[in-house]
């Protein structure tokens, strides 16, 4: 993972927003109702940034995987 991460900063840089945008989503929809279109928007860029990956990078950002991964850490 570690020569992964060193070899390929940059999508080491759009994975680590991502899941940042992702943790943003799920704390502005669970901590108020009056952030509804922030987190929407927040969660479009995710996406804008997953599609990134895809299409810049040909990685496939699987957010399962990255979950049970995060839950190993």
């Amino acid at each position: 993972m570690e020569d992964f991460v060193d070899s390929n900063p940059a999508i080491e840089e759009l994975v680590t927003q991502i899941l940042a945008l992702k943790q943003s989503c799920f704390l502005l929809r669970h901590t108020t109702h009056s952030c509804q279109s922030l987190s929407d928007s927040l969660f479009y860029l995710k996406l804008k940034l997953i599609k990134e990956l895809k299409e810049k990078y040909h990685y496939n950002f699987d957010d399962a995987w990255m979950e049970n991964l995060i839950g190993r850490i």
